[in-house]
């Protein structure tokens, strides 16, 4: 018969959850050998930010302020201040310098809800929440219709609407990392090597690192508030349907890019 066992390493302060069988020691010990262990930090520095709220320092403006400086910015002209260029600036960058400070991966991260590690993780998301919904209103009152971006900036809102009514906005500050290729995007008509960076980013980041951290969360066990409360699985079912049809969709972009890739460098095409 299959069971799950959790138990609690209190000189550690971590929790092993383990999917197994109950047959014999041997099944046991076998079965630790392909367990999911989630450290919980206890650092009290990074305690102040546990339970924020969104409404705490009028946070709760930020996505309309920025939604509206990003309307009144142009989309993709030839100046450099637009809308995606500026946002690819202040989410990539952001993002990446509180990505590669961490000392936890964004799965363990996302599994174990951990707290913000500071005001940036919070407000970075809030400036990108207010970009999809400036994005999906642009789109959708555009012509001619772009159902790959209307689709696009429509999971965006509706994935971050669901993680603030969570209170956990922050989690997705980490997946923000992929918006480093916007920044390249706006630039590639200056020279070649911006449009190679992009190209490079794009599979990088989008083919790459986030799959790769989707599927992580998508197989790992379930964590032991999932066992103790089987109502929030959805929280995590969420996340990875929206993982997937972002997948899908960076699939579809990625196959374009590399056949304008080819038409250029290789067929010599204009």
């Amino acid at each position: 018969m299959n069971s799950i066992r959790v138990s609690a390493a209190a000189d550690s302060s971590s929790v092993k959850i383990t999917l197994g069988h109950t047959r014999n020691n041997a099944e046991r010990e076998m079965s630790d050998k392909h367990c999911y262990q989630i450290t919980h930090n206890d650092d009290p520095q990074k305690s102040e930010f546990d339970n924020y709220s969104l409404w705490d320092n009028y946070r709760f403006l930020i996505p309309f302020l920025s939604g509206l400086a990003f309307q009144a910015m142009p989309h993709y002209r030839d100046s450099l201040f637009n809308a995606p260029f500026i946002h690819g600036l202040i989410s990539g960058i952001g993002s990446h310098t509180l990505y590669f400070g961490r000392d936890s991966y964004y799965p363990e991260r996302f599994l174990r809800r951990a707290p913000p590690d500071s005001e940036m993780d919070i407000i970075i998301p809030l400036i990108s929440y207010g970009y999809a919904g400036y994005e999906l209103f642009h789109y959708l009152t555009s012509t001619p219709a772009r159902p790959d971006f209307i689709f696009h900036s429509a999971a965006m809102t509706a994935v971050f609407s669901i993680f603030a009514g969570l209170g956990e906005l922050h989690l997705l500050s980490d997946v923000l990392v992929i918006e480093l290729s916007s920044i390249f995007l706006g630039l590639k008509d200056y020279h070649d090597i911006f449009a190679m960076a992009f190209a490079g980013t794009f599979y990088i980041y989008r083919w790459g690192l986030f799959p790769q951290g989707w599927w992580t969360i998508a197989q790992a066990p379930e964590t032991g508030e999932e066992l103790e409360y089987p109502e929030r699985k959805w929280r995590r079912r969420a996340l990875v349907a929206a993982g997937a049809a972002f997948n899908a969709l960076s699939g579809y972009w990625g196959i374009l890019t590399l056949g304008k890739i080819l038409d250029k460098y290789v067929y010599h095409r204009p």
